[in-house]
């Protein structure tokens, strides 16, 4: 990897009925309340409070694709650089992830976390969104149990930065879709294994 960089590592996606995500893993009665407490709520338009049905949405897709990758840390991180570079880091996921999207008509990215368009989101100052169009809400405004799709779907366990980095950050993604298989703009796509760079940001 080029120097000043962490590395991304992909998973293999999974696919899962549309119906059995929201059976297993969407509670929107645990987790509403914990978005509450976000610096994001109500400051950013992918993130709740939502003026939409995201349990009705979820009925209108057949399958839901889950996209994962692990940041690799350096053990020397400053904790206040963690926030800058997980937006880095959602930069390269989300590029992957709205390719797949783009490669099937009709399917809907659901992104691992804030929208990052706009230095700073138009909904903080109760203002439109200037793009509403490219913003696609975080897996946390589906209300769906990230740590647990980590662990019993992917097999790793979401880590968070104590008086130490840890080993690595985590994002989970996904597509609603209609296919059986994740859409991919080419054939040879590979995610399993794939590294790929993440800029550190300045100090790190």
């Amino acid at each position: 990897m080029p120097p000043n960089t962490c590395t991304l590592i992909w998973e293999e996606p999974l696919t899962l009925p549309a119906d059995t995500l929201r059976a297993e893993y969407y509670h929107p009665e645990t987790l509403k309340p914990l978005c509450t407490v976000c610096e994001n709520y109500g400051c950013n338009y992918a993130c709740p409070p939502l003026s939409l049905d995201v349990e009705a949405l979820l009925r209108q897709y057949a399958q839901a694709h889950l996209l994962a990758a692990r940041l690799r840390l350096p053990p020397t991180l400053p904790k206040e650089l963690l926030a800058s570079l997980y937006v880095n880091a959602m930069a390269v996921f989300n590029r992957r992830l709205l390719a797949c999207e783009a490669a099937e008509a009709g399917s809907l990215a659901i992104a691992p976390g804030h929208c990052t368009l706009c230095p700073r989101c138009a909904r903080a100052d109760g203002k439109p969104c200037p793009s509403p169009d490219r913003v696609r809400l975080s897996l946390d405004a589906f209300s769906l149990e990230i740590a647990r799709l980590a662990s019993e779907l992917f097999h790793f366990e979401i880590q968070w930065f104590n008086d130490r980095p840890p080993a690595y950050l985590t994002l989970i993604g996904g597509l609603l879709s209609m296919r059986p298989q994740i859409p991919k703009p080419e054939e040879s796509w590979v995610f399993a294994g794939l590294e790929e760079a993440v800029a550190l940001p300045a100090g790190g």
